[in-house]
């Protein structure tokens, strides 16, 4: 089984317990949050005993909670699982699906991650006749609401597997080849979810014989890990205004890598210098931030390289965060970045006094390093208040 399925369940079953209006009493959120709170603990035992004590307080409620009884028999499915009681979470999910049924909702979401659900229970047994079935049943349902989101690719995705496992390997390839398309739009191609899952297409592919697309996802893969460590040269692009440069958000973080993984020598660093230059101007997405102690380096003509690692550094942890915010732990990482780009290029460009100092004392005196980080960002945060009185 792949190593996504506990990560696959709670993402399907990311629900908020309030759905077509319907809300918790008090007392079954409270027991609600405690199941959750059991379930994040690995505590499946109690979070079943929180679980009917939820249901039960749903039940219990005047007004119609018939949608939040399905949702937390979801959940129930779930935790039998994890008990490895797999038989009980099929007979639990199944309950949730007579359920719908019965309310005329054969057609929603709710229906399609319960039966996708079930089919991952039994696939957990290697019942994959039935597996097939309810995991056909789930897709029915996301082809006609065509969602494209990330539980349609996670359907897909599972229906990929439970057709590999039946000797279906034709279907795999259609399955897995539309996830991708999903994970690909939802996630990006460098995630870890799309690079695993092309993997998985790699084998699929090989099980039908198509080897020659097989070796293309096995060489697509390995430049998407080279990428995600070593960052890629972005396409010339318009960075004039804050909205053209929310469209090559992901080029910029790339850039940033890129940027910090190689030598000043190298012949494409001026070009993807002035890209992220003219990204961090303009875009909404990132703030770079000056002050005294910045100056203090920048001031000296031989760091415009080292303004541009400040940018990369800068860049990369904010588009990775999304948090623009100037902040101590932001600042200490764009400082360790900085810092390690200039040792790895001070034998071209010389040392940068203000630089070195921080550099010798990061690699000699940690804990002093960490002190004076701290100071300068104090001072830089005072800068910018006096700046804001103006």
């Amino acid at each position: 089984m792949k190593r996504y399925l506990s990560f696959v369940l709670f993402l399907i079953l990311g629900l908020t317990l309030s759905l077509r209006a319907e809300q918790l009493s008090p007392r079954a959120q409270e027991l609600f949050v405690k199941m959750r709170q059991a379930m994040a603990d690995d505590e499946y035992s109690k979070a079943l005993q929180y679980s009917e004590q939820t249901l039960a307080a749903i039940q219990a409620q005047q007004e119609p909670t018939d949608s939040l009884q399905v949702a937390l028999i979801t959940y129930q499915g779930v935790i039998y699982r994890n008990l490895k009681q797999y038989q009980r979470a099929i007979d639990r999910a199944k309950q949730g699906v007579a359920k719908l049924e019965s309310l005329h909702r054969d057609s929603t979401r709710q229906m399609a991650n319960l039966c996708d659900n079930i089919a991952l229970y039994y696939t957990s047994i290697n019942d994959y006749a039935h597996a097939t079935a309810y995991s056909k049943r789930a897709l029915d349902i996301y082809y006609t609401l065509r969602t494209n989101d990330m539980d349609m690719g996670i359907s897909l995705m599972r229906a990929a597997e439970v057709a590999s496992y039946s000797n279906r390997d034709e279907d795999a390839v259609l399955y897995q080849t539309q996830a991708l398309n999903i994970f690909e739009q939802v996630k990006g191609r460098h995630s870890s979810l799309y690079m695993d899952e092309t993997e998985y297409l790699s084998k699929y592919l090989t099980n039908v014989g198509r080897t020659d697309e097989a070796k293309r996802c096995d060489e697509l893969v390995a430049q998407l890990k080279h990428e995600n460590k070593f960052g890629y040269l972005p396409m010339p692009a318009d960075l004039s205004t804050p909205d053209k440069c929310s469209m090559h958000r992901e080029d910029a973080f790339f850039a940033s890598i890129y940027y910090l993984s190689h030598y000043f020598t190298g012949d494409s660093m001026t070009y993807v210098f002035n890209y992220l230059r003219n990204f961090s101007f303009n875009s909404k997405d990132v703030m770079v931030f000056f002050g005294v102690p910045e100056v203090e380096w920048m001031q000296d003509t031989l760091a415009t390289g080292y303004f541009g690692s400040y940018l990369a550094a800068s860049i990369r942890y904010q588009l990775s965060t999304a948090d623009t915010t100037l902040n101590q732990e932001f600042y200490s990482n764009v400082y360790d970045c900085l810092l390690t780009h200039y040792g790895h290029n001070r034998q071209f460009t010389g040392e940068i006094k203000a630089l070195q100092a921080l550099y010798t004392l990061r690699e000699e005196k940690p804990e002093k390093y960490a002190k004076r980080i701290e100071k300068n960002f104090t001072t830089l945060v005072e800068d910018r208040k006096k700046l804001a009185k103006q």
